[in-house]
C-alpha cells in the first residue's frame, strides 16, 4: 500500500504583492492498494457470494470500530478476493470516497449526496425531505449489504419472476420515496417459496 498526501497550498502560486483573498487550504490523500478481483456480481458460485459478503461485513465492522462509516455499500464497491483466498480476504470493501467520521454529536450528513440508490436503506430514502430525517448510521450500511444480496438473487440470477424485475426497477427509481416505499413493502411482505429463485 502506498499513501500520497498533498496540500493545495503547495500547488498554488504565491499571491502578488498586495493581493489579499480568502484561502482555505485543502489536504488531498490517495491510497494506492493492490488490485483485487472482479465486482461481486461476477460471482461463480453461491459460496463465493456469501463468503465475500461475510468478509466485507466484517471489514465494515472494523471501520466502524475505528470511527469510520462507509456510507456507500453497493455491488460496485464489493470485490471478490483472489481465488482460494483465506477467510477475511474473500471479499474486499473498496471506495471510501463517501466515508465519513462517525460523529454522534453532529447533525446528519446530507444524504442527497451519499450512496448508491438501489442499495440505500429504506429508512434514509423514506426520510428524504423530512425536517427531522434520520441520520445515516451503521445500521443503514448493514441494510445496504442486504440489498446487494437481494439484487444478486433477484436481478443477476436467471429466473422468470416478473414481480422481482418490477421490484428491482422500483428500487432503482429516481424518486427516493418510491424506492424507499418499495423496499419497506418488501420487508413487510411474506415471500412464498415459489417467489424465490432456486439460487
Amino acid at each position: 500500500m502506498i499513501e500520497v498526501i498533498t496540500e493545495i497550498d503547495y500547488l498554488r502560486p504565491s499571491p502578488e504583492k498586495g493581493d489579499v483573498y480568502a484561502f482555505e487550504n485543502r489536504i488531498f490523500q490517495r491510497i494506492i492498494t493492490i488490485r483485487y478481483g472482479a465486482p461481486i456480481d461476477s460471482f461463480k458460485s453461491e459460496r463465493e457470494v456469501l463468503a465475500a459478503l461475510r468478509d466485507t461485513i466484517a471489514a465494515h465492522e472494523q471501520l466502524v470500530n475505528a470511527g469510520i462509516l462507509h456510507c456507500d455499500v453497493s455491488h460496485g464497491n464489493i470485490l471478490l478476493g483472489e481465488s482460494n483466498a483465506p477467510e477475511g480476504l474473500c471479499g474486499i470493501l473498496i471506495d471510501l470516497d463517501m466515508a465519513m467520521e462517525i460523529m454522534y454529536d453532529k447533525k446528519p450528513i446530507d444524504s442527497l449526496t451519499v450512496g448508491t440508490r438501489y442499495s440505500q436503506s429504506q429508512l434514509l430514502l423514506r426520510g428524504r425531505g423530512l425536517p427531522f430525517r434520520p441520520a445515516h448510521d451503521y445500521l443503514n450500511d448493514l441494510e445496504s449489504f442486504f440489498w446487494v444480496l437481494m439484487h444478486i438473487i433477484f436481478d443477476h440470477v436467471q429466473h422468470n419472476q416478473k414481480w422481482a424485475k418490477e421490484f428491482i426497477v422500483l428500487c432503482n427509481s429516481t424518486d427516493e420515496l418510491d424506492s424507499g416505499r418499495a423496499k419497506r413493502a418488501f420487508f413487510d411482505s411474506n415471500l412464498l417459496d415459489s417467489q424465490i429463485p432456486d439460487c
